[in-house]
């Protein structure tokens, strides 16, 4: 899997135990995110930076989907299990400049990879003080060329998917693929579409410096 294009590639792999720990308050519905709140978790320290937010992943399918938290260090073999409508939530955690952190999202309980496979994947990495985030459907799509791509493999494409932020401002760019459409300015349909068909990696993320922000990636965000 390769996240962030150029800069930022790893083979990324497994769950931190602290995931789907409560954090102070819980977010019941997308209506939160969509008011723009912020919710502060516990503090992780990685050199001189504090992390003290979290990444939030929403189940807003009418249907039970399966989650596994992967980074270059772990590779779990148990999911998590999600109902429709469920959260989980994780402290942001720091790889390294190289790597970052995947949510694996699954119908089935069993992974299977590769072009057609069964799993969509929400990504973040942190470098230079920034954080940086994707949707890839490298291991869920078919037929992907420039023109156009099979995604209906994809876990939650059918109603849309969303990576967001509570802050709005200049340089908070979320993504967004809107229900059953092709989008290749908001979604991975190869590892590399900036080497192999000449367009721009869709990598998007928060400000230079601004690390105190929740991450929203919601499945079935249009539903």
């Amino acid at each position: 899997m390769k996240l962030l294009s150029t800069f930022l590639i790893a083979v990324l792999a497994c769950a931190l135990n602290v995931f789907g720990q409560t954090p102070p308050e819980e977010l019941p519905t997308i209506d939160t995110f969509l008011a723009g709140l912020n919710r502060t978790g516990s503090s992780k320290h990685i050199g001189d930076i504090t992390y003290p937010n979290w990444a939030r992943i929403h189940n807003n399918c009418p249907y039970d989907v399966y989650l596994w938290s992967v980074d270059a260090d772990h590779n779990p073999l148990t999911p998590l299990h999600m109902q429709p409508g469920q959260w989980q939530h994780e402290p942001f955690r720091y790889i390294s400049d190289t790597s970052g952190v995947a949510y694996k999202i699954s119908r089935d309980s069993t992974l299977r990879g590769g072009i057609g496979g069964n799993h969509m994947h929400f990504e973040y990495a942190i470098r230079d003080n920034q954080i940086y985030w994707d949707i890839s459907f490298v291991d869920c799509a078919k037929d992907a060329t420039l023109q156009g791509g099979n995604a209906d493999g994809c876990v939650g494409h059918e109603r849309g998917i969303r990576i967001n932020t509570a802050v709005q401002g200049d340089g908070y760019i979320g993504v967004h693929c809107l229900p059953n459409t092709f989008c290749l300015d908001d979604a991975y349909y190869i590892s590399d579409p900036d080497k192999d068909w000449g367009h721009k990696a869709p990598v998007k993320g928060c400000p230079k410096g601004v690390l105190t922000s929740d991450m929203y990636a919601t499945l079935c965000y249009d539903a």
